[in-house]
């Protein structure tokens, strides 16, 4: 596992949720396009592309479609060979594109705006050339940074594809209240990338005197990497974020409500579950979990 706890990255690595992808380097190909528009300038670009349409979709973008485009000896806008790639479309919109075999050829320059375990990030790009494994990613929106880290897409060896699930529950080591060394050594575990820093301005429920976060990459929930952001205040554990992405959020909103009811409460931003520890967020697509004490909090205050 890769795992380090750093603070020069963070404001770097926060800058993902703030640009605006740029073209991809494919002759006709930019994100956001229709699977109709976009494959024809792929076979163009490919010497041989492979449909695989997955069924009953649980990609975090995708409500309801999921197609790869799998395409073999592709050749980049610039004439250079761009090895093999994927392009993915989650609901007939081109939202991630992963290439392997020559990744040097995808580099917007030679410095990127900041290196970290062995990934090269190019921002406003949003490209993320992973250079031992000869691997490059380009990504459409935020929540995509996980999946263009640490996600080895099925697609690159199956033909037919079968969507991983699983239950967006913490995993039962994650416990409120827990320190914060003690939840550092949980996070190496459970974590491919860890950067850890302190918040300058508090801003949890308890009013703690100091408050520490720890953004953790490549954590695995309901069959797929995500980002976490687990806070700290005092150093114990007193609240965790989920960031996930679009698509998800009817998954989310029917596995809560399975699980706890219907929301306690609704409004444009949240649906509120399990006596406010649990909160759906929609404007920003993300869960939040919190203590019994922040939860107490937040009821009394509602």
């Amino acid at each position: 596992m890769r795992n380090i706890f750093l603070t020069s990255c963070l404001a770097s690595l926060a800058s993902f949720s703030l640009a605006a992808a740029q073209d991809i380097p494919v002759a006709g190909v930019t994100f956001g396009q229709a699977e109709a528009e976009a494959s024809a300038h792929i076979r163009n670009a490919c010497q041989a592309v492979t449909r695989i349409d997955v069924a009953d979709t649980r990609f975090p973008a995708a409500s309801d479609t999921e197609v790869h485009l799998r395409c073999s000896g592709l050749t980049l806008a610039n004439g250079a060979s761009g090895g093999d790639a994927i392009f993915t479309f989650a609901d007939d919109q081109l939202m991630l594109v992963d290439a392997r075999g020559e990744a040097n050829n995808f580099r917007p320059g030679p410095d990127p705006a900041f290196q970290i375990e062995g990934f090269d990030i190019y921002m406003p790009d949003q490209l993320v050339v992973h250079t031992a494994a000869n691997r490059v990613s380009l990504f459409a929106t935020f929540p995509g940074a996980p999946l263009a880290l640490h996600w080895d897409n099925p697609a690159w060896t199956q033909d037919a594809i079968t969507a991983p699930s699983g239950p967006f529950f913490l995993a039962p080591e994650i416990v409120f209240g827990t320190d914060r060394s003690a939840m550092t050594e949980i996070l190496e575990e459970s974590c491919e990338l860890a950067l850890g820093r302190p918040i300058e301005t508090v801003w949890l429920a308890t009013a703690p005197a100091e408050q520490f976060q720890i953004d953790c990459y490549g954590y695995e929930m309901a069959g797929y990497p995500r980002k976490f952001e687990f806070i700290f205040g005092d150093d114990t554990l007193q609240q965790v974020w989920l960031m996930f992405d679009t698509g998800d959020i009817p998954r989310i909103r029917a596995f809560l409500t399975a699980e706890y009811g219907a929301p306690i409460h609704v409004d444009e931003q949240y649906e509120i579950f399990d006596d406010y520890r649990l909160a759906l967020r929609k404007d920003i697509p993300e869960i939040r979990y919190v203590s019994d004490e922040i939860a107490a909090i937040w009821a009394a205050e509602n």
